[in-house]
């Protein structure tokens, strides 16, 4: 009786498996733009403090709100605000943002809870 090793039953079986891979199509329901506007927002430096960080331009104030529409709903958080802001800031060119204030505001009929943050887009100096 013919006995195979394992080494050589992979050997047999290795072939057989590289044909079939060049018939695979990968498809995906990721957009390529999503993606990129997702991950923008990291590209955009966040500074806070009572002065304003040195930069080359001022692009003008953003306006961001974090908004928890029922108790189901995510919290409100400064970092959800900040978040939008950088990703504002980045559609306008900025890769820095001076957040001046972050301001909770009181339960309307849009939002149970929710934060409002405001910032400067700016383009500082990169080393």
């Amino acid at each position: 009786m013919f006995s195979l090793t394992s080494w050589h039953r992979w050997a047999l079986v290795l072939p057989l498996l590289s044909g079939c891979s060049s018939q695979f199509q990968f498809s995906s329901n990721l957009d390529s733009d999503a993606v990129d506007d997702y991950f923008k927002a990291g590209k955009v430096q966040v500074y806070q403090g009572s002065t304003p960080p040195a930069a080359e331009r001022d692009l003008g104030l953003l306006e961001a709100t974090s908004c928890q529409a029922d108790s189901n709903a995510v919290p409100a958080s400064q970092a959800d605000a900040r978040t939008q802001l950088r990703r504002l800031a980045a559609d306008q060119g900025a890769n820095a943002i001076w957040v001046s204030q972050c301001i909770e505001l009181s339960a309307d009929k849009h939002c149970q809870h929710s934060i409002v943050c405001y910032a400067r887009a700016l383009v500082v100096h990169e080393d």
